[in-house]
């Protein structure tokens, strides 16, 4: 039987990155971080034209970033909720599945404070078959709930120890501070997922002429700051903040009413709510707040 030629092997000279990440766990390892180790181990791997690709390198460290991130970091924000109300009927339940494309819904009870459970479009569809009359209470499931506080890796937890993909995230008082759902956490690692609904309506800000515009509520602050051609950086705004109706949310305590308007000092943006119910801000009219010019007065 012939052999193989192989080249020899060099692993007493390099370490590999799951040694290196051994040492490290044994307090043998030259660095004192996890994220040090990482960055030698990209650095090495450059001085031998073998480095990772950018994809891999990004997925290693927002794999190991979750240690550092709680429920908060990762959760849709009360205003993004889209939550259904127990009395909904089944022809507002469709239309909202098909709006949405979500599989599942929180269902709440006279207020979003008040969520009694989810509801998935696989159960509903089941009763269909059978010939029922969806009952949206018959086929609640059980949402848990977590502190803004408790760690991502805790929550991973939680999620497969209780079979759930959706978690409730509530504040000292027993308001909802937002929802955690495992496709959040895998964005966390992998990057936001878009799709053909996120690009032709969330990303989307429509230009009426004369400095105004209509946008989904849940449009980038980052995509406003593009369209008016300013940053927002320095304007001390909630750094909870990531959507226009976020933004909206935060600074004036509460969700606004259909047709109300309002005015930031803050970012000179002057909003009307176009479109809003008692779970969420849904579309806004913006402009930017013009200063008043005064002219001199003439003896």
């Amino acid at each position: 039987m012939s052999q193989l030629n192989t080249p020899p092997s060099n692993t007493s000279e390099k370490q590999s990155f799951l040694s290196k990440l051994n040492l490290f766990s044994k307090g043998k390892s030259e660095t004192t971080t996890l994220k040090e180790a990482v960055d030698a181990y990209f650095e090495e791997a450059a001085e031998d034209d073998e480095l990772t690709s950018d994809q891999e390198q990004l997925l290693i460290r927002n794999v190991i970033s979750l240690r550092d991130l709680n429920a908060d970091d990762v959760m849709i924000p009360r205003a993004d909720i889209v939550a259904v109300d127990v009395n909904t009927d089944q022809a507002e339940l469709f239309e909202l599945f098909s709006k949405v494309q979500f599989s599942r819904f929180p269902i709440y009870q006279d207020s979003l404070d008040n969520i009694i459970g989810s509801i998935h479009i696989k159960d509903v569809i089941a009763e269909l078959a059978k010939g029922n009359k969806i009952d949206i209470r018959a086929l609640l499931k059980t949402v848990p709930i977590t502190s803004p506080a408790m760690p991502v890796l805790d929550l991973m937890h939680m999620m497969q120890s209780q079979r759930r993909h959706m978690i409730l995230v509530v504040d000292e008082y027993g308001g909802i501070d937002g929802l955690v759902t495992i496709g959040d956490i895998i964005e966390a690692v992998l990057g936001e997922f878009q799709d053909e609904y996120d690009l032709a309506d969330r990303k989307k800000i429509i230009e009426l002429g004369k400095g105004e515009y209509i946008a989904d509520a849940r449009t980038y602050l980052s995509d406003v700051e593009e369209v008016i051609g300013r940053s927002f950086e320095e304007c001390d705004i909630d750094e909870d903040a990531e959507t226009i109706g976020g933004l909206i949310s935060a600074t004036i305590g509460r969700l606004p009413v259909r047709g109300e308007i309002l005015k930031d000092e803050k970012t000179s943006l002057f909003f009307e709510i176009l479109d809003a119910d008692p779970r969420r801000i849904k579309k806004v009219k913006f402009r930017e707040l013009k200063p008043v010019v005064t002219k001199p007065k003439t003896e």
